[in-house]
């Protein structure tokens, strides 16, 4: 589990004692319980290259992908309410319901900016945070949010592609064929 320290934690999820097992009588061609040079070889190539391409995967998704893709959510957000409050202020001219939609926002800002106190004391507080943490907060949460979620689905996404071509590429379906 040193890799774990250089690596990150891709690297760090050991093989089961079941499943380390199941994969050395797979690659054991002559079912002797013992490994060949070369069937240990390919159980090692087999595990090793798992590790590396979670590593690798981890990495980039955590490192380019998912601020990129943290950066467009939050802009198409942004855009889309946009583009919503121009609608429905564009729209009140000539719209009854748009105009009771407008209406309703603005009784609702104006009831919350009625407590003084509670008003006051926001927007001391909102006036101590600089306006560069602000502008972050919303891509720092879809990042934080991708990261947990996304990344660690396609990780074991990953594990369960390597499942199958190592069910695939199993000597036990020689040994059956033969």
């Amino acid at each position: 589990l040193q890799l774990g320290l250089y690596a990150g934690p891709a690297a760090c999820r050991p093989i089961g004692r079941d499943r380390s097992r199941e994969v050395f009588k797979m690659f054991d061609v002559n079912n002797d319980e013992q490994l060949s040079l070369f069937e240990f070889k390919n159980v090692m190539m087999l595990l090793f290259s798992n590790v590396l391409l979670r590593v690798l995967v981890q990495w980039m998704l955590t490192i380019l992908i998912v601020p990129m893709i943290s950066q467009k959510i939050v802009h198409d957000i942004e855009s889309g309410l946009n583009a919503t409050w121009i609608f429905i202020t564009e729209l009140d001219e000539h719209s009854s319901l748009a105009n009771s939609i407008e209406i309703a926002v603005e009784t609702v800002r104006d009831y919350l900016l009625s407590f003084g106190w509670i008003n006051a004391s926001f927007l001391f507080l909102w006036n101590l945070i600089p306006e560069s943490v602000l502008n972050t907060v919303p891509i720092t949460l879809c990042s934080i949010l991708l990261a947990a979620v996304v990344v660690p689905w396609i990780i074991f996404k990953i594990d369960d592609t390597f499942q199958w071509i190592a069910d695939r590429l199993s000597p036990d379906d020689d040994k059956k064929e033969n």
